[in-house]
């Protein structure tokens, strides 16, 4: 919890850099472990996350601001490049049932009266689509770390503070974060309304230098 209001703090008091100084482009991927209780890589925040999260099956208590997705389906962005020359964003959304989640899809229909065959068919679906945004803006911002890469422990003194800088590509309202001295990446949309929703990716991101 700690970390995510550092990130969000990060995110709305961080100091802007403005730069013409890009490399060639942004090699990204926001993919999901194919596995029961692996990573799914997706979160959404809520400040009324009772409200916005909960099902008639699930309750999600109103102390519990973020909701991490199940990786039942997998939805990914594959293959994703930041061009800096072209000014685009581009990348492959796939998305399909996890290995657990064809079989709990197959048990379900079967269980409803669909034969294996046709239920099978539909689980093992694959739906994909090449998808290109123009960049609408690129600023870097300053990350203060605060936490000891090596112990994990919070730095108690200021001058020992560890400073980093991000790429800031924002396109299709959302913004991906890419760290110029780690592989982490994070995609980042908010929606504003009766209640403002944060929703995240996490990836990893290779920058590319001529």
């Amino acid at each position: 919890m700690i970390r995510l209001l550092l990130l969000t703090i990060y995110l709305f008091y961080s100091n802007y850099v403005h730069s013409r100084d890009y490399p060639e482009g942004i090699k990204c991927s926001f993919t999901e472990e194919n596995s029961r209780n692996g990573k799914s890589n997706q979160a959404s925040c809520s400040n009324n996350p009772d409200k916005m999260f909960s099902t008639n099956d699930r309750q999600i208590p109103s102390n519990q601001h973020c909701d991490v997705d199940s990786t039942y389906d997998m939805d990914e962005f594959r293959n994703l490049f930041v061009d800096f020359k072209k000014n685009t964003v581009s990348y492959t959304w796939h998305s399909q049932l996890s290995d657990w989640g064809k079989k709990n899809f197959i048990e379900s229909q079967i269980s409803k009266g669909e034969n294996i065959k046709n239920a099978t068919k539909k689980a093992n679906h694959i739906a994909e689509k090449k998808l290109s945004y123009p960049i609408d803006k690129i600023f870097f911002t300053e990350q203060v770390h605060l936490f000891d890469p090596i112990t994990d422990e919070i730095f108690l003194k200021e001058e020992d503070y560890i400073f980093s800088f991000s790429y800031n590509i924002v396109f299709d309202n959302s913004t991906l974060v890419v760290n110029k001295e780690s592989s982490s990446s994070t995609i980042i949309k908010v929606s504003s309304g009766a209640s403002s929703i944060v929703r995240m990716r996490f990836g990893k991101c290779r920058i590319i230098y001529e």
